[in-house]
């Protein structure tokens, strides 16, 4: 097959989904509009844990009314609607606060007059420190009570508030890297082939007698491996929700985590940096897979090409797998192939 061979960047060199900001909140702009939207999803969950559900109204085709997501009350109300608002680049002014209150406003009659609503939130990326953004918000606080509906803006500090009293939220939306610089009983990530059991998370077991600690590692290895390959399996089968959910408790048990090995820890990295690629998370992935590659060698390419083939496309994946000599590479590079109509590429592969 003739396919161009061009340099592809090697994992190593990939950065952390976040890097430790000097900015005193969570950097809320970098996870993207259509993350932030289930970001603050879970928000609400966290504020508002008396209502039964919290939904996102963002189906393809779905008319949203000027809101990205609805809290439920056991009644089947909308009491609380949020408005999703992750800008990067694009300023936020006193204007756009308008804009989107008259967006939410303007359905208002015709959609959610009826459904109990009785609280609209603006979830914005931006510093609430500018006086005529709080005038504006100040004068559609006043607009909106008219009509018995409370409305609240929260910008970067509530955002940040919120989310820091869930450690596991702030884990999956915006990595491993900027956990010690909010909860002191993390560690950054050192590397030291003198102590394999080094981790994330992990305490000093050095104090520990010596055969105490390696009956303990073994023991633990062990469990760890095979409940990931009894929830992976499941995961084949249709459920990833539990293996997403094992994965995190054991990434964040700091004693059970400072017990795995490098290869270990690297396997949990991986599975965790391709579940990331299932909701489309690049960047978490290339996170997941950095640190994954930094524990021990990675068995094949088949992460790098599928984190390329979610950023760029085929094109991209299939030379990242150009050399490919493990069984894995070629059936992904087939399955490539197939999905570029090069059919007769992947008959010779």
């Amino acid at each position: 097959m003739a396919i161009s061979k061009r340099k592809t960047k090697s994992s190593k060199n990939i950065k952390a989904n976040v890097s430790p900001s000097k900015s005193i909140y969570l950097p809320f702009k970098e996870i993207g509009e259509t993350r932030f939207e289930e970001f603050t999803r879970k928000l609400c969950n966290l504020v508002f844990p008396k209502y039964e559900r919290f939904e996102l109204k963002c189906s393809k085709g779905q008319k949203q009314f000027g809101v990205d997501a609805e809290c439920f009350n056991a009644d089947g109300d909308t009491e609380t609607l949020l408005s999703a608002k992750c800008y990067d680049r694009t300023p936020v002014t006193a204007a756009k606060i308008k804009t989107w209150v008259d967006d939410f406003f303007g359905e208002f009659e015709i959609h959610w007059k009826e459904k109990g609503v009785k609280r609209f939130i603006l979830a914005i990326t931006h510093d609430g420190n500018n006086d005529l953004i709080n005038d504006e918000v100040r004068n559609q606080k006043k607009v909106l009570k008219r009509h018995g509906i409370e409305f609240q803006a929260w910008f970067n500090s509530k955002l940040h508030d919120i989310c820091i009293k869930d450690e596991r939220l702030v884990y999956e939306f915006f990595g491993a890297t900027v956990l010690p610089d909010y909860y002191p009983h993390y560690k950054t990530v050192v590397i030291d082939s003198r102590a394999p059991s080094a981790g994330l998370f992990g305490t000093d077991f050095t104090t520990r007698p010596p055969d105490e600690l390696d009956a303990l590692k073994k023991s633990n290895n062990k469990s760890v491996s095979d409940l990931i390959e009894i929830y992976v399996s499941r995961r084949r089968a249709g459920n990833s929700s539990e293996l997403k959910t094992y994965l995190t408790e054991v990434k964040t048990n700091q004693t059970e985590w400072q017990t795995l090995t490098n290869e270990v820890q690297a396997k949990i990295h991986r599975l965790s940096a391709s579940m990331a690629l299932d909701i489309g998370n690049t960047e978490l992935a290339k996170a997941e897979t950095a640190y994954a590659e930094q524990l021990a060698k990675l068995p094949d390419q088949v992460l790098p090409a599928l984190i390329a083939y979610h950023e760029t496309g085929v094109d991209a994946a299939l030379e990242v797998l150009n050399e490919a000599t493990e069984p894995s590479e070629f059936e992904l590079k087939v399955a490539l192939l197939i999905e570029g109509d090069r059919l007769d590429d992947a008959i010779v592969v």
